[in-house]
């Protein structure tokens, strides 16, 4: 699996010059900013506990580590510093101090009572994959793709030994509990037993292909490791004989994480089959298996009592898990998750979003308040279309059901059931009395008002991946995974007709306004690269080719038909002039894919929905953002402006963004405590005035130095 880069979220809105703000008497420069942290916008590479079981600590790809109160799921403090993926994090027996290792190649130490770094270690020339200590926190042992292991003395940071005999990439180690022995798991398909005290290799275990994870059992006589093996089997060795105890085969995918019971009895494994596997290691059976949707399971780690797991996926959530019953307990979360699809009324007064926390959310984008959530799907909402009157909504979701929503007050109309999978479509028919959804193979059209069934097509072999209809109502194009794009009459209700002549697999697809052009978003391929190909809807010919060096995750045509919109894998979405593929301009500012875009209707703003959990409303012509839209949990929200110091929130909604001053030490102050000077309830008049001047507060006793 690819490792994707992802910047850390800061979100600038400053707008003042440096001598509107003082300090002291001194000039502040350059002016505060506003910071907001939500999830990690990407992979959750590693997970670990305190000793006390009180914090739970996360390193992601975005190069931040989050501090978690285990008990509140809230977040304590965001740790900033590395300047690329944090791959591994293990915290000092005494709780105090946070090791860290990054794609960076550097190792940090971290104070945790001020999040400040104590001290940066630098010795490798690659990535550093893993880091653990000794039980009596002395040493640190490290593990890099340079093919080497370090121990470092971590009371002088000097490298006290360099380990070598891995003839490829180091991916784990892991410390055995009497602190005697280092293992060391590579690339090469080995894993190495070392004495930590000469630093001499004394046992090798293999081959048995990439080992992507080790881990000792409490007694340390049990070394279990796992590997990157699409057969997902785990390894239990017996230390002292040097052969394998036992195999446990069950993951249809490689295994990355694999962690012991507090007893020895148990054993927990993250595959990236998306499943968590609960092992008898007396009987090799399962006992449990659970499922994330947010993607392959990274990393694991049990609770002391043995009764809890948390997880890192890698869509960026941290997950608290019941390993009795397989049940979530919690997702630890600032946001309300990755954002699947956007629409604008058609008036451009109202956004409505829907997310992967199963609700929709309605906002006016004059104010940037949050009107109302819409709730009663049962799985992540993928799909949401306004009809044409503005007076009624349609969403679609992963629990196989269509509803239909009344804007003005919230109120759930109609459900409409019958889809075998995932409604990844719905859309209204310019005729106003049809709504057509689709996504599980079928697509079926439906009398808007008795919620009768009017038309089933069927004839895609395979899951539809995406479906569009053409904004006449005559044409919907529906691509399936591995199925070619098919294009149906929809009037006439024939057999649909193929676009061939393409290569790679369809990631989306957008009729162009006029319905005579059609785009595709292509994946990879040997001669084409990620790409956009434009189609003559009538005659089947390939118009147009756009090129782009990542995924195209979603698309949309400007309502003039001359600028198509794509949100990409990179965090990107660019600008493109349809008749002559010309690249427009790039719009930069989320932190991870973007998988929804829609234009207003005079095509003046595009709003863009996000995995990093925001939506951002752009201006056209100038590429600026006009708005961050943020949900958090228990109905809380924030709205504003980069560039400006004023913003529009929830009641709490301010709690989960931080004032920065460039002078001060500390990492934010929290915006709430300048409520009074920058919360605005109508941010279209707020941004027209003259902005506040603020300054530093002094530090109250017992607020936590991160501002969260």
């Amino acid at each position: 699996m690819r490792r994707i880069l992802i910047s850390t979220l800061h979100l600038v809105a400053s707008g003042l010059t440096a001598s509107s703000l003082v300090l002291a008497g001194e000039p502040v420069t350059p002016p505060p900013e506003l910071t907001l942290r939500i999830d990690h916008a990407g992979p959750v590479w590693s997970v670990t506990l305190s000793p006390d079981g009180r914090t739970l600590v996360s390193a992601g790809s975005d190069h931040t580590i989050r501090l978690w109160d285990f008990d509140t799921g809230q977040v304590l403090r965001t740790l900033e510093g590395h300047s690329d993926e944090v791959f591994s994090v293990v915290m000092s027996p005494d709780g105090r101090t946070l090791a860290s290792g990054s794609a960076d190649r550097t190792i940090k130490l971290w104070d945790l009572d001020t999040g400040r770094v104590l001290r940066t270690l630098s010795g490798h020339t690659e990535t550093i994959n893993s880091v653990t200590m000794t039980p009596d926190g002395r040493t640190l042992a490290s593990a890099s793709s340079d093919g080497m292991v370090k121990l470092w003395d971590l009371h002088t940071g000097h490298v006290r030994q360099t380990l070598k005999g891995h003839t490829w990439w180091v991916s784990a180690v892991a410390v055995s509990p009497d602190g005697k022995t280092l293992a060391s798991g590579s690339r090469d398909g080995t894993v190495k037993l070392w004495d930590i005290e000469t630093g001499q290799a004394h046992q090798t275990l293999g081959p048995m292909g990439w080992v992507r994870s080790v881990a000792f059992s409490p007694d340390g006589r049990t070394l279990a490791s796992s590997t990157a093996a699409r057969d997902g089997v785990i390894f239990v060795w017996d230390i002292a004989a040097g052969h394998i105890r036992r195999t446990l085969s069950g993951h249809a995918e490689q295994v990355w994480s694999v962690t012991f019971s507090s007893d020895g009895r148990t054993l927990v494994s993250g595959s990236a089959d998306h499943t968590i596997k609960v092992w008898d290691l007396a009987t090799g059976q399962v006992l449990q298996t659970f499922g994330d949707r947010g993607g392959d399971i990274l990393s694991v780690v049990m609770t002391h009592d043995g009764r809890r797991l948390v997880s890192g996926a890698y869509y960026g959530s941290v997950r608290l898990w019941d390993i009795v019953t397989g049940q979530a307990l919690r997702t630890l979360t600032a946001s309300t998750g990755p954002v699947r699809a956007v629409a604008m009324s058609p008036d451009g007064r109202t956004l409505a979003w829907g997310s992967s926390d199963n609700t929709i959310k309605l906002w006016d984008v004059a104010t940037g308040t949050e009107l109302r959530t819409l709730r009663g799907h049962g799985d992540s909402v993928r799909s949401v279309a306004f009809h044409q009157d503005g007076r009624a909504l349609a969403t679609g979701s992963g629990d196989r059901m269509v509803k239909l929503w009344e804007v003005a007050t919230g109120t759930e109309l109609r459900t409409l059931g019958g889809h075998a999978g995932s409604v990844l479509f719905v859309g209204f028919h310019p005729d106003g009395r049809t709504l057509v959804s689709g996504g599980d193979g079928t697509v079926r059209m439906w009398d808007f008002s008795s919620g009768q069934v009017r038309q089933s097509l069927s004839g895609q072999t395979d899951k539809v991946k995406f479906i569009s209809l053409s904004p006449d109502g005559r044409t919907l194009v529906s691509a399936g995974y591995d199925d070619p794009v098919k294009l149906w009459d929809v009037t006439m209700g024939q057999e649909p007709r193929r676009i061939s002549g393409y290569t790679g697999h369809v990631w989306c697809v957008a009729f162009s306004p006029s319905s005579q052009t059609l785009a595709l978003a292509l994946d990879s391929s040997e001669d084409r690269g990620y790409a956009v190909t434009l189609w003559d809807v009538a005659t089947g010919r390939e118009l147009q080719t756009l090129r782009h060096a990542d995924p195209f995750w979603s698309m949309v045509f400007s309502p003039d038909g001359r600028t198509l919109a794509t949100g990409s894998a990179d965090h990107t979405i660019t600008l493109w002039e349809v008749p002559t593929g010309k690249e427009l301009r790039t719009l930069r500012g989320h932190n991870g894919g973007v998988g929804s875009v829609a234009f207003s209707p005079d095509g003046r703003a595009l709003a863009t929905g996000s995995m990093d959990g925001t939506v951002r409303l752009w201006e056209v012509r100038t590429g600026r953002t006009l708005l961050v839209m943020v949900a958090f949990p228990q109905e809380q929200w924030i709205a504003f402006r980069p560039g400006k110091l004023v913003y529009n929130s929830s009641a709490h909604g301010d709690e989960y963004m931080g004032v920065r001053f460039a002078t001060e030490l500390r990492s934010a102050y929290p915006l709430s405590d300048y409520r009074d000077a920058l919360k605005a309830s109508d941010l279209s008049a707020a941004f027209t005035r003259p902005q506040p001047t603020i300054r530093p507060k002094p530090i109250q006793r017992g607020r936590d130095q991160a501002g969260h």
